[in-house]
């Protein structure tokens, strides 16, 4: 049987929608939780739990012990603020996630914002859409510690 894909009509829209569905899920899956990729998923979402310093802009450990047996205890060092130009920050990190799983996109730049009045971390994501180099941008949010 001979498919007629001549009804099915794709665009921008609905490429750029499904884009930002999956980098959802990227930030809202907890690295290490999905069993056939454990690599899948952001870091962030693993310590959401733990102890915001909102001066330093860092997380601390809630368990002393938990931070030196964690195999992500470099995670404490990494600023929660920050671009993806620097690689001690957790934007550091989503941006090497969206380059890995998704291939629709090129030249990634992520800028992750602490608001504190607001209590929330803004992300900011600009790429370039495959294969024509189209401008692709993305923003959420995500609830902070504190509130």
């Amino acid at each position: 049987m001979k498919i007629d894909k001549s009804d099915y009509r794709f665009g921008r829209a609905d490429n750029v929608a499904s884009i930002n569905s999956f980098i959802d899920l990227i930030i809202a899956t907890p690295k290490g939780t999905f069993v056939c990729d454990p690599n899948f998923g952001f870091t962030f979402s693993n310590l959401r739990f733990e102890i915001f310093n909102e001066l330093e802009e860092r997380i601390n450990s809630s368990s002393r012990s938990a931070y030196e047996t964690n195999d992500d205890a470099e995670s404490y060092e990494k600023k929660v603020s920050g671009s993806s130009k620097n690689s001690n920050t957790f934007a550091k990190d989503l941006q090497n996630a969206i380059e890995r799983y998704e291939p629709r996109l090129s030249n990634v730049e992520v800028v992750m914002s602490y608001i504190k009045v607001e209590k929330l971390v803004k992300i900011h994501i600009k790429a370039s859409l495959l294969p024509k180099g189209e401008e692709y941008a993305y923003e959420t949010s995500i609830g902070a510690w504190n509130k």
